[in-house]
């Protein structure tokens, strides 16, 4: 597609050493050393941070030095797709985002207009009961706010990296259909998404959209031929979701706000998916109208 034409900015270096097999296990090293260096990484951090619980309670993310950990935590990630570049593949992570100025450019051109939106989109009131609690006084948050956009910019990053960047890339260098580039990383993202026990019967909807939501990133990556835009619009997500308003009992504990409800009210969390939905097409043709100014 000639829309897709800046793509082969990073799909070339992926030709060198490609092949499905070759590919696969470069997902599964990357799993596995992942695993490995996180456990690692939360014992080394929870032993010399204020962090409160087990590592169980830790890895809910509800106190702001317990999501120090977990948000951190995605530079093993990083680490570990480092690693498996550098020996199945004989490339670098600079490969998977493309030149860095145009990168930087995209990025900022996109992230204005989505932050923008993102924000108006967030005063639209919630459906149910209840109001926002305020989580932390302001001057706090704002002090944090540095720490907490470099924690979301490892935890985004990491996770662009991985399936737009190597797998999104890799698998392009196999096959000329969008369908099978764009669809296959996408559905992995959606699964990883699925969580049961902390959505209720919500959960299949909250992994749909993670799957429409990788599928919109891989095509905003291949538009802009760099993963710029599609890191910046993943951090402005998150830092609404995270930084903003987030869930008392998960992840919240870098919130300003926290939300009037829990993420297993499927109810309220059923109302609100068509709302996410809509504002994730938003995005995508926000940032679509960015890339072409």
């Amino acid at each position: 597609m000639n829309s897709y034409a800046a793509y082969e900015a990073l799909v070339a270096p992926a030709r060198a050493r490609r092949g499905l097999l070759r590919l696969s296990a470069g997902l599964v090293l990357v799993a596995i050393l992942y695993m490995a260096f996180l456990m690692v990484w939360t014992v080394l951090a929870a032993s010399v941070l204020p962090v409160e619980g087990d590592i169980v309670t830790i890895l809910q993310g509800e106190t702001l030095w317990n999501m120090v950990v977990v948000m951190s935590g995605f530079g093993t990630m990083i680490l570990a797709l480092y690693m498996v570049l550098n020996v199945l593949h004989k490339r670098d992570l600079a490969s998977l985002i493309g030149p860095r100025r145009v990168a930087w450019a995209q990025g900022w051109r996109v992230g204005k207009l989505c932050l923008v939106l993102m924000v108006v989109i967030f005063l639209i009131p919630f459906p149910g009961d209840g109001e926002l609690t305020q989580a932390m006084p302001v001057s706090r948050w704002i002090a944090i706010l540095p720490l907490s956009l470099v924690l979301l910019a490892i935890q985004c990053g990491a996770e662009e990296l991985v399936f737009r960047g190597y797998f999104q890339s890799q698998l392009a260098a196999e096959s000329r259909s969008p369908l099978v580039w764009m669809l296959v990383p996408s559905l992995l993202f959606g699964w990883l998404h699925y969580a049961p026990e902390l959505y209720g019967e919500a959960a299949v909807w909250i992994a749909v959209w993670a799957v429409v939501f990788g599928l919109l990133m891989a095509d905003i990556t291949a538009r802009a031929g760099t993963l710029g835009p599609a890191i910046v619009i993943h951090m402005i997500n998150n830092f609404m979701s995270l930084s903003i308003a987030g869930f008392a009992d998960d992840l919240g504990g870098m919130a300003l706000f926290h939300l009037p409800f829990a993420p297993n009210d499927t109810e309220v969390m059923m109302a609100l998916i068509p709302l996410e939905f809509l504002s994730m097409v938003c995005v995508w043709l926000t940032a679509r109208i960015a890339l072409r100014r």
